[in-house]
């Protein structure tokens, strides 16, 4: 999942019949359609396919997951959309996302710089003091 997907690109791959149909349907001509209106037909598209296949998992649709559970940090959330969508289960972000540490990343040659800001404030405890005279 490290390239982007060129939606024009991925929606050629589809059946030209179930493309052509989704076009005239919603009047939507890809030459000049704008980005939100290509990325709504490829959603569409694998909703078409998730009919047909209720195990398909779709690339877009996991995107989705992803960045959704990047957000809300949500079980519930995930299983919902994958009830929904060709999205796959909260088990399947999950094992994508462990299989990502097994491939090792280079560190890239040349100059690096690191930074950390160390004046965050993690927390403010405010003390009262309680002095009783007698």
């Amino acid at each position: 999942m490290s390239q982007i997907i060129n939606l024009a690109d991925y929606i050629g791959k589809f059946n030209p019949i179930l493309k052509s149909f989704i076009e005239n349907t919603c009047d939507i001509d890809l030459s000049v359609a704008s980005k939100k209106d290509i990325y709504s037909l490829a959603k569409l598209i694998e909703h078409f396919l998730n009919l047909k296949n209720s195990r398909c998992l779709a690339p877009l649709s996991l995107y989705q997951n992803v960045v959704i559970y990047s957000i809300a940090q949500s079980k519930t959330i995930l299983e919902l959309i994958s009830r929904a969508s060709p999205s796959g289960s909260y088990t399947t972000y999950y094992n994508w996302f462990n299989k990502l540490s097994y491939y090792k990343l280079r560190f890239p040659s040349g100059l690096v710089v690191a930074a950390f800001d160390n004046n965050q404030v993690i927390g403010i405890v405010k003390l009262k003091f309680l002095c009783k005279f007698v």
